[in-house]
C-alpha cells in the first residue's frame, strides 16, 4: 500500500528490492523504472549472493531502495545501515521495514540467533540510529493504510512501523 505511493511520488528510474517478497513485486511493474532484485540465498534474483553488509553497488546508484524486513537477520546491521544509505541516490528514498515493539524505548539485542534466524527485536531506538544515516526519516505506521477503498481491513496491526528514509 505504501510502495506505489511513494513510487508515483518521487518516480524512480532504478529500484532495488532486498529479499524480494513475490507478493510486493507488482509494485515495481511501473512504465520506466527499471526493477531489480538481490538475495543472499535466492536464486531467482537479478543479484544473487548479496551480502547487505558489503554491498558491490556503487554510491548512490538507486532511486529507491526498499528493505522489508531483512536487518533483523544480520548480525551487523550497523553495517548494513550504512551500506543502505551509501547506495541511495541524492534525490532517492529507502524503506525500511523491521519487526519490533515500538512502544519500547530500547532494541532487545540477543546473544545469539535465534531459531527464526533474528539477532534484534528492535525498538524506538531504531528511528535514532536511521537518523544517523539518513538527513530524513518519516516514520509511518502502516496501520494507517490498513482499510481498502471498500472498508474491508487488511490485518495491520497498530504501530506496524515502516521507515521511508531519504539522504
Amino acid at each position: 500500500m505504501l510502495l506505489p505511493e511513494l513510487i508515483a511520488e518521487h518516480t524512480p528510474r532504478r529500484a532495488l528490492h532486498f529479499a524480494p517478497e513475490p507478493v510486493l513485486r507488482p509494485c515495481f511493474d511501473v512504465p520506466g523504472l527499471t526493477y531489480e532484485t538481490a538475495d543472499l540465498f535466492l536464486d531467482d534474483v537479478t543479484h544473487r549472493q548479496i551480502d547487505l553488509q558489503r554491498l558491490p553497488f556503487t554510491n548512490g546508484e538507486y532511486d529507491l531502495v526498499v528493505c522489508n524486513h531483512v536487518l533483523e537477520h544480520l548480525p551487523d546491521d550497523d553495517r548494513a545501515l550504512a551500506e543502505l544509505a551509501r547506495i541511495v541516490s541524492s534525490r532517492g528514498v529507502a524503506v525500511v521495514t523491521v519487526p519490533g515493539d515500538f512502544t519500547r524505548r530500547e532494541t532487545v539485542t540477543f546473544t545469539g540467533e535465534l531459531p527464526n534466524g533474528h539477532y534484534r527485536d528492535y525498538g524506538l531506538d531504531f528511528v535514532e540510529r536511521l537518523r544517523s544515516r539518513f538527513q530524513t526519516v518519516d516514520v509511518r505506521d502502516l496501520y494507517d493504510l490498513d482499510r481498502d477503498a471498500s472498508g474491508l481491513s487488511r490485518g495491520i496491526r497498530r504501530r506496524d512501523l515502516a521507515f521511508v528514509c531519504r539522504p
